[in-house]
Order: C-alpha cells, then structure tokens, then sequence
C-alpha cells in the first residue's frame, strides 16, 4: 500500500525541538471526544503507523510567484528561496517581512517529514514525566499560594512545562473544553524524522 502523507502543524518552539531531537512525541485532542475510556486506535485524522506527516510552519518567501518559488526551492543545485521563521533564516526577519502562516504552508515548502512509529489514546493528565520530556518542552515549575508561604521547594518538571504549553495553544478552543483541566481524551503520536531541514538562501 501507498504511504499516506498528511500535514500537521507545529508552532516556531516545537519545529526547534523537533530539529534538535528533542522532540519524538505529539499529543492531539480526539474529535470526537470517547463517550467511554478506551484502550487502543488503529488511526488518528486518517494516518496509522508508517505513514508520515509533513509539518507546516510559518514561512516566507520574496518570490512573488509561488510557481518560481517552487521550482528554484526543488532546485537542490540552487539556494532555496523558502525561509522558516522558526529558525529565523534571515539577516533582519523583521524588515517588512510578512510570514505566512503554517496552515497555509504547499506540501512542497515544507522542510520536515516525520515518519508515524505509534499511536495510541490517552486522557491528557496521564502523561509521564518521560513522555513530557520527550514532547521537547522545557521544564517549568508551579508553585501555589500555599506553598509559596511555607517556603516548600518546587523542582521545575517536564510534565508542568506540558501543561503551560498545552493551555498556550489549546486553553482557549472550544470553550476550554480541550484544556489540561478538562483532561480531555488525545492521540499520542509518537514519531522519528526522516527528512531533515533543507537550507535556506
């Protein structure tokens, strides 16, 4: 069978992570929600093991015709003319440049192919110490009132570095129901890459 190839969409931070090895693993809200707990999912958006997602992040590109722009970028003889802000390939990022957004981004600018290895389901609260790690956040710590008045050390962790992270981008969807609060049921996917960053101008 054909390998399927699907998008997926990764902020500037996990695109870095990502590119650096740290991170293997994405947790992604199931739509719809289980009615009842389960145990396994043979498939998350259609792709199941083996297939590869290509990631879409911010870009640009000074070529006014996306069709030049595609052939100079499959050129591998020639500097490309994609640049990813993610890893700010550019001398001034910020000159009167105009990203365009992830979701926007054409299968062929993409720079990163990652290959599926497993997926299985999971309530959001139930990832490990280990798993959060290797979701390529930073270790962060949260301390309450409480503790703050008692002087009780608070080690930072991998997993409350998740949990910022995840509230930054999914805490507001939906009305919160998809919050780590909420505990909503996700996909984990876990992932190797198989194409790596190609080079911009």
């Amino acid at each position: 069978m054909p390998v399927i190839e699907r998008p997926i969409l990764f902020s500037d931070q996990m695109v870095r992570a990502i590119l650096d090895g740290r991170k293997t693993r994405t947790r992604r809200v199931l739509v719809p929600q289980p009615n009842h707990p389960i145990t396994e999912i043979s498939k998350w958006r259609g792709i199941s093991h083996g297939d590869r997602l290509y990631v879409r992040e911010a870009w640009h590109t000074d070529e006014r015709d996306l069709a030049t722009a595609r052939a100079k970028h499959e050129d591998f003889m020639s500097p490309s003319p994609i640049f990813y802000r993610a890893t700010e390939e550019v001398e001034n990022p910020d000159a009167g440049w105009i990203w365009r957004p992830s979701i926007h981004m054409p299968r062929w600018a993409s720079r990163i192919l990652l290959e599926v290895e497993e997926i299985w389901p999971e309530r959001l609260q139930d990832i490990t110490e280990e798993e959060a790690g290797a979701e390529g956040v930073e270790p962060r710590f949260e301390m309450s009132g409480a503790d703050f008045i008692a002087g009780k050390p608070v080690d930072p962790t991998y997993r409350i570095g998740f949990k910022h992270l995840w509230d930054e981008i999914n805490g507001k969807r939906a009305g919160e129901i998809y919050s780590w609060k909420a505990n909503p049921w996700v996909a984990v996917i876990t992932f190797e890459m198989v194409k790596p960053e190609r080079k911009a101008a």
